[in-house]
Protein backbone atom coordinates (compact mmCIF):
# COMPACT_ATOMS: atom_id res chain seq x y z
CA UNK A 1 0.00 0.00 0.00
CA UNK A 2 2.92 2.19 0.60
CA UNK A 3 4.06 1.63 -3.13
CA UNK A 4 0.91 2.71 -4.10
CA UNK A 5 0.58 6.12 -2.15
CA UNK A 6 4.30 6.71 -2.74
CA UNK A 7 3.35 5.77 -7.03
CA UNK A 8 0.28 8.10 -6.76
CA UNK A 9 2.15 11.19 -5.02
CA UNK A 10 4.82 11.17 -7.43
CA UNK A 11 2.19 11.44 -10.31
CA UNK A 12 0.09 14.27 -8.68
CA UNK A 13 4.04 16.44 -8.39
CA UNK A 14 4.37 15.39 -12.25
CA UNK A 15 1.07 16.51 -13.61
CA UNK A 16 0.76 19.69 -11.40
CA UNK A 17 4.13 20.48 -12.24
CA UNK A 18 3.09 20.71 -15.98
CA UNK A 19 0.55 22.85 -14.81
CA UNK A 20 2.56 26.13 -14.19
CA UNK A 21 4.85 27.16 -16.70
CA UNK A 22 8.56 27.53 -16.07
CA UNK A 23 8.53 30.71 -18.19
CA UNK A 24 6.33 31.99 -21.31
CA UNK A 25 6.66 33.54 -24.68
CA UNK A 26 4.38 35.68 -26.98
CA UNK A 27 3.97 35.32 -30.62
CA UNK A 28 2.17 38.24 -32.77
CA UNK A 29 -0.12 37.34 -35.51
CA UNK A 30 0.10 40.56 -38.40
CA UNK A 31 -2.95 39.90 -40.83
CA UNK A 32 -4.16 42.13 -43.35
CA UNK A 33 -7.27 41.94 -45.79
CA UNK A 34 -6.32 43.95 -49.19
CA UNK A 35 -9.29 46.03 -50.33
CA UNK A 36 -10.60 44.54 -53.60
CA UNK A 37 -9.61 46.80 -56.72
CA UNK A 38 -12.50 48.66 -58.27
CA UNK A 39 -12.85 48.30 -61.75
CA UNK A 40 -15.53 48.89 -64.67
CA UNK A 41 -15.78 47.60 -68.13
CA UNK A 42 -17.57 49.89 -70.56
CA UNK A 43 -18.85 48.50 -73.63
CA UNK A 44 -20.65 49.56 -76.92
CA UNK A 45 -22.40 47.88 -79.32
CA UNK A 46 -23.34 48.84 -82.62
CA UNK A 47 -26.51 46.77 -84.08
CA UNK A 48 -25.52 44.09 -86.21
CA UNK A 49 -25.72 44.63 -89.55
CA UNK A 50 -25.48 48.22 -89.63
CA UNK A 51 -29.18 49.88 -89.52
CA UNK A 52 -30.07 51.90 -92.71
CA UNK A 53 -33.10 53.84 -91.57
CA UNK A 54 -35.57 54.72 -93.81
CA UNK A 55 -35.88 58.26 -93.14
CA UNK A 56 -39.16 59.17 -95.00
CA UNK A 57 -41.47 55.89 -94.54
CA UNK A 58 -40.07 54.14 -90.95
CA UNK A 59 -42.27 55.77 -88.54
CA UNK A 60 -40.72 54.88 -85.64
CA UNK A 61 -37.97 57.28 -86.68
CA UNK A 62 -40.41 59.91 -86.84
CA UNK A 63 -40.79 62.78 -83.32
CA UNK A 64 -44.30 60.42 -82.98
CA UNK A 65 -42.31 56.75 -83.21
CA UNK A 66 -40.48 54.96 -80.43
CA UNK A 67 -37.46 55.07 -82.32
CA UNK A 68 -34.96 53.02 -83.97
CA UNK A 69 -32.45 50.78 -82.06
CA UNK A 70 -29.19 51.45 -82.94
CA UNK A 71 -27.17 49.66 -80.47
CA UNK A 72 -26.22 49.61 -77.16
CA UNK A 73 -23.85 50.11 -74.15
CA UNK A 74 -23.00 47.72 -71.11
CA UNK A 75 -21.32 48.89 -67.52
CA UNK A 76 -20.12 46.03 -65.64
CA UNK A 77 -18.73 46.77 -62.56
CA UNK A 78 -16.70 44.74 -59.81
CA UNK A 79 -16.37 45.36 -55.98
CA UNK A 80 -18.18 48.96 -57.12
CA UNK A 81 -18.66 51.23 -53.87
CA UNK A 82 -22.47 52.19 -53.21
CA UNK A 83 -20.89 55.99 -52.96
CA UNK A 84 -19.27 56.62 -56.68
CA UNK A 85 -22.22 56.94 -59.52
CA UNK A 86 -21.21 57.18 -63.51
CA UNK A 87 -22.56 59.68 -65.94
CA UNK A 88 -23.02 58.96 -69.57
CA UNK A 89 -22.36 61.49 -72.01
CA UNK A 90 -24.59 61.59 -76.03
CA UNK A 91 -22.42 63.55 -78.19
CA UNK A 92 -23.18 63.39 -81.82
CA UNK A 93 -24.27 66.10 -84.11
CA UNK A 94 -27.38 65.98 -86.77
CA UNK A 95 -27.97 63.22 -89.26
CA UNK A 96 -26.24 65.32 -92.93
CA UNK A 97 -25.96 64.06 -96.49
CA UNK A 98 -23.13 65.22 -98.59
CA UNK A 99 -25.00 64.33 -101.97
CA UNK A 100 -28.03 67.09 -100.69
CA UNK A 101 -26.16 69.20 -97.76
CA UNK A 102 -29.27 68.50 -96.14
CA UNK A 103 -29.10 67.65 -91.91
CA UNK A 104 -31.67 66.69 -89.96
CA UNK A 105 -31.87 66.92 -86.33
CA UNK A 106 -32.49 64.11 -84.00
CA UNK A 107 -32.54 62.75 -80.75
CA UNK A 108 -30.99 59.53 -78.68
CA UNK A 109 -33.69 57.73 -76.73
CA UNK A 110 -31.85 55.60 -73.88
CA UNK A 111 -33.68 52.73 -73.14
CA UNK A 112 -33.79 51.03 -69.50
CA UNK A 113 -36.67 48.50 -70.38
CA UNK A 114 -39.63 49.84 -71.48
CA UNK A 115 -38.50 53.36 -70.16
CA UNK A 116 -37.31 55.63 -72.45
CA UNK A 117 -34.86 59.08 -72.00
CA UNK A 118 -34.61 61.29 -74.43
CA UNK A 119 -31.33 63.16 -75.05
CA UNK A 120 -30.12 65.97 -77.30
CA UNK A 121 -26.21 66.55 -77.71
CA UNK A 122 -24.47 66.94 -74.96
CA UNK A 123 -27.34 64.96 -73.04
CA UNK A 124 -26.37 63.09 -69.78
CA UNK A 125 -27.39 60.28 -67.60
CA UNK A 126 -26.40 59.46 -64.01
CA UNK A 127 -26.47 56.11 -62.42
CA UNK A 128 -25.62 55.13 -59.06
CA UNK A 129 -24.99 51.14 -58.78
CA UNK A 130 -25.44 48.86 -55.98
CA UNK A 131 -22.36 47.95 -53.87
CA UNK A 132 -20.89 45.05 -54.97
CA UNK A 133 -20.46 43.35 -58.99
CA UNK A 134 -23.10 45.00 -61.20
CA UNK A 135 -24.29 45.03 -64.72
CA UNK A 136 -26.37 47.62 -66.55
CA UNK A 137 -27.46 47.68 -70.57
CA UNK A 138 -29.45 50.29 -71.96
CA UNK A 139 -30.09 49.94 -75.82
CA UNK A 140 -30.04 53.14 -77.67
CA UNK A 141 -32.29 54.14 -80.02
CA UNK A 142 -32.72 57.55 -82.49
CA UNK A 143 -35.78 59.42 -83.25
CA UNK A 144 -36.16 62.75 -85.61
CA UNK A 145 -37.56 66.09 -84.24
CA UNK A 146 -40.31 67.24 -84.69
CA UNK A 147 -38.91 69.64 -87.34
CA UNK A 148 -36.88 67.03 -88.81
CA UNK A 149 -39.96 64.44 -89.23
CA UNK A 150 -41.52 67.48 -91.25
CA UNK A 151 -38.53 68.09 -93.78
CA UNK A 152 -38.51 64.52 -94.34
CA UNK A 153 -41.47 64.60 -96.18
CA UNK A 154 -40.20 67.25 -98.97
CA UNK A 155 -36.55 66.58 -98.07
CA UNK A 156 -34.52 65.25 -101.78
CA UNK A 157 -33.36 61.73 -102.16
CA UNK A 158 -29.93 60.91 -100.66
CA UNK A 159 -28.51 57.56 -99.47
CA UNK A 160 -26.16 58.67 -97.73
CA UNK A 161 -27.32 60.59 -94.48
CA UNK A 162 -24.67 59.72 -91.82
CA UNK A 163 -24.08 60.77 -87.80
CA UNK A 164 -22.07 59.52 -85.54
CA UNK A 165 -23.20 59.67 -81.72
CA UNK A 166 -19.89 59.11 -78.77
CA UNK A 167 -20.84 58.28 -75.69
CA UNK A 168 -18.15 59.34 -72.53
CA UNK A 169 -18.04 57.86 -68.89
CA UNK A 170 -17.21 59.56 -66.61
CA UNK A 171 -17.10 58.49 -63.07
CA UNK A 172 -17.84 61.19 -59.83
CA UNK A 173 -18.74 60.85 -56.88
Amino acid sequence: MKKVLIVLVAISIIASASLFALDTGTLTVNGYILAPELSHVFTVTEVTPAVNINLKDDVNVHSGGNGVKVGSWTLVTNNHVGTESYTLEYVFGPLTSATTSQSLAYQVVEMNGTTPTFLSTGGETTYDPASGNTSLTRDVRVKLTADATTAVATADPASDFTSTITINLTSGS
